[in-house]
């Protein structure tokens, strides 16, 4: 760990003079420079100046040295530098699409705490900034840009140049869930038999029996997926990043895994094979081949809100009411869940990162499943049945 101490003019340049600050130069003052410890090879340092005596500024670095040396936090520069900084080694590990959501979010927050130095930064900065935010933004929003910058001053603290996170003091706004709208038996039935025939009939037929997300449909290979033995792997995913369509992996690790299929499901991706297979030969050596179980006439990739606008065509001329293609999702579980799939299983098959998540948003489900698993456990103990409650007239 080095440092330095050096003169400054009253303009700011640093002084060559050897009798720099004693008569010399007047009017200047002295600073100091002090090496920071390094996790990725790359130079930082804390820096200050303004001090009046060469004294004054050896004795402030030496409490900096003395700080690191023993392991405690040193702030340098200001919030927005940080954070930038912050990104530039989190993208590393980013799907692009996630990059991009980070520094919308940057965005934000430099323009509310861009200049405000890192050391000074409190609870007081934070909520001010919250407030802010949701004077112009949805809740939901401000809520995300609040996530990452309680992510970024984590990283502060984890990389010693805070003690503690002043934004974990400040409690986030409230974002109720949002609705959602699965079809019916009755609606899911009519749209899929609308749906026959149309291009985009398997990708549905998917979508409702296996939970999938949209990005992962429209990512799967046919390298992933075994036919013979009823099942499929989500490795990949295809997601519409600053107006391009991009391939990318699944947005965490449980995110990654194994969904089995029903025998009608692999029914519709054998026809649908053969179909793929016969576009193939048609266009010959303009084919783009990327091995897309889903994709264009021509191989290329399928843009994802093409999904969305399909299943709005083709709802419109089922006659059903129009949801949203991650409803479709929805129903998978909903469904699942009052058949009596245990949730651990129905949370593994969504790609859920823990149990808590599957129970959380859907807490309405498991609500009516625990009210009908309590009547059937008391009528076996009790050894009579027991009637469910009546229903009545709101």
């Amino acid at each position: 760990m080095s440092g330095t101490v050096f003169y400054r003019h009253r303009d700011g340049s640093r002084c060559r003079h050897p009798r720099a600050g004693r008569g010399a130069c007047p009017g200047g003052s002295w600073s100091y420079v002090v090496d920071l410890p390094t996790w990725d090879g790359k130079r930082r340092q804390k820096k200050q100046g303004g001090f009046p005596t060469r004294q004054a500024a050896v004795e402030a670095s030496q409490q900096v040295r003395g700080a690191i040396e023993a392991g405690e936090a040193v702030a340098t520069g200001t919030v927005g530098a940080f954070l930038a900084e912050w990104l530039e080694v989190r993208s590393t590990s980013l799907r692009p699409a996630s990059v991009r959501a980070y520094r919308t979010h940057l965005g934000y927050l430099i323009d509310q705490l861009g200049n405000v130095k890192l050391a000074d930064l409190g609870p007081g900065h934070v909520a001010a900034c919250q407030t802010a935010l949701l004077a112009r933004l949805s809740p939901t929003t401000v809520r995300g840009v609040m996530v990452t910058l309680r992510q970024g001053l984590k990283a502060a603290v984890a990389w010693r140049r805070l003690s503690w996170n002043p934004a974990a003091e400040v409690t986030m706004p409230q974002v109720l869930p949002s609705p959602m709208h699965p079809w019916t038996a009755e609606e899911l039935g009519a749209f899929l038999a609308a749906a026959e025939g149309d291009r985009f009939h398997p990708i549905f037929v998917l979508l409702v029996s296996t939970g999938m997300r949209r990005g992962e449909m429209l990512g799967l290979r046919w390298a992933d997926v075994d036919v013979d033995a009823g099942r499929l792997a989500v490795r990949h995913t295809i997601g519409r990043v600053g107006g391009k369509v991009l391939a990318g992996e699944p947005k965490t690790a449980k995110s990654k895994r194994s969904i089995a299929l029903d025998p009608a499901t692999v029914a519709v991706l054998r026809r649908h094979r053969i179909a793929q297979l016969e576009e193939r030969l048609a266009w010959g050596g303009l084919y783009r081949d990327q091995d897309l179980v889903f994709a264009r006439e021509d191989g290329a990739p399928i843009n994802p809100e093409y999904v969305g606008r399909a299943l709005r065509r083709i709802a419109g001329k089922a006659g059903v009411r129009p949801v949203r293609t991650h409803d479709l999702r929805h129903g998978w579980a909903t469904a699942a869940l009052e058949a009596g799939v245990h949730p651990k299983v129905v949370s593994d098959r969504l790609g859920h990162s823990k149990v808590s998540v599957t129970l959380d948003v859907y807490s309405h489900v498991a609500q009516a499943v625990e009210e009908e698993a309590a009547r059937l456990v008391a009528s076996k103990l009790l050894g009579a049945p027991v009637a469910a409650p009546p229903v009545t007239s709101p």
